[in-house]
């Protein structure tokens, strides 16, 4: 069985500021992560279907619905899912503590995140039924934003902190800080073995190998 399946949600647009630049929400990225059938989903998506025919298919059981963070294009699914399955949902507590304020952007796509449960899940190791994670603390992109490490499987699901060749941005948002972020990635995630398989909030996976090899940390900024 394989341990990671990833969906999308479906896209839509939004231009802001000066008309110049485009925002685009509908690439993010939600995983499900399993080990035997005990499984978590991260960054719920709006779109149901797909997870549950992928999760029938393959006999999963949900035990949790994890964030990255919260930020509304991460957010979308989780009433609906919480409604389905009556999960909690885990989210780092600074996001908690600034909830209203990360989720403002749904403003910009007439979307309204409709309200959920949603409980603080601080760092360190974690256990989801026979599922171990090892959720890590990487502020900056929001300052509550979390990574999901599964080091049985070496798989890093990594939010909007580190992408192939980029980090998160922290110029557009409230409540971000490119300091901490950077400190954060260089201390907590490439620290990680080069062979872990980096799967980000937006766009294609990578390693921390490969991060570390092209000097991501270095290379990249808003």
């Amino acid at each position: 069985m394989n341990n990671l399946f990833s969906c999308q949600a479906a896209g839509h647009e939004s231009r802001y500021g000066d008309g110049n630049d485009t925002f685009v929400y509908g690439d993010t990225n939600a995983y499900l992560m399993c080990q035997d059938a005990d499984t978590v989903l991260v960054d719920p998506p709006d779109d149901t279907a797909e997870v549950e025919k992928v999760m029938a298919e393959n006999g999963l059981t949900l035990k949790a619905l994890l964030c990255t963070h919260l930020h509304f294009d991460h957010v979308t699914g989780c009433a609906a899912w919480q409604k389905k399955t009556d999960l909690p949902v885990f989210a780092g507590q600074q996001d908690i503590d600034n909830r209203e304020v990360l989720c403002d952007g749904a403003k910009n796509f007439d979307l309204t995140i409709s309200d959920f449960r949603v409980q603080p899940l601080q760092p360190g190791m974690v256990s989801f039924g026979s599922l171990n994670v090892t959720v890590i603390s990487v502020p900056g992109h929001s300052p509550g934003s979390l990574c999901y490490y599964f080091p049985s499987q070496k798989i890093l699901l990594s939010g909007d902190t580190l992408f192939h060749h980029q980090i998160g941005f922290t110029d557009i948002m409230p409540l971000q800080s490119d300091e901490a972020l950077r400190a954060a990635i260089a201390d907590r995630l490439l620290t990680l073995p080069d062979d872990t398989k980096v799967y980000p909030g937006h766009r294609e996976p990578t390693t921390i190998g490969e991060e570390n090899a092209w000097g991501t940390l270095y290379r990249s900024s808003n």
